[in-house]
């Protein structure tokens, strides 16, 4: 580009610039692509995967490992806690003295409701999951995408 003509650009003003780039867009073929390039528009194909990440931070996902929702980015970002063992019923458990039947004890809802009287086989910690003794990144075969109400 000769300095005459660099010096016309430098110094027109944005609306001048402006004519002479649709000028050229309506003329020369194939401008459109270079002009997309150096404005930072996006082509379709940009513009398809924008959507898609767009799309997917506004998602929501449930690990069933550690059982967190997690939102967009955080199954990547965010760290998985969990006990890899199970939870057992201890020796003597103080909460309920009168049963005998350890497979009636080991519900669900006693997990929850009594977790003192439970330890994880992984840790021998406390089962009220307070403390967890593995960290890692949540595993992508255990994590889906939920759909929420209203959503």
């Amino acid at each position: 580009m000769d300095s005459d003509l660099r010096q016309a650009i430098n110094t027109a003003d944005i609306q001048t610039l402006r004519s002479a780039l649709y000028e050229i867009l309506k003329t020369v073929p194939g401008t459109s692509n270079v002009v997309k390039k150096k404005m930072g528009r996006p082509t379709a194909s940009r513009a398809r995967a924008e959507s898609i990440n767009r799309e997917r931070e506004r998602a929501v996902y449930y690990c069933s490992r550690c059982e967190q929702y997690l939102k967009g980015r955080q199954v990547l970002r965010n760290q998985c806690f969990y006990h890899p063992g199970k939870l057992q019923i201890k020796s003597n458990p103080t909460a309920w003295p009168d049963w005998q039947d350890d497979e009636e004890i080991n519900m669900e809802l006693n997990k929850q409701e009594f977790p003192e009287c439970f330890f994880w086989t992984c840790c021998g910690e406390e089962g009220d999951g307070k403390k967890w003794c593995v960290q890692r990144r949540h595993p992508l075969n255990m994590v889906a995408r939920v759909e929420l109400d209203g959503e």
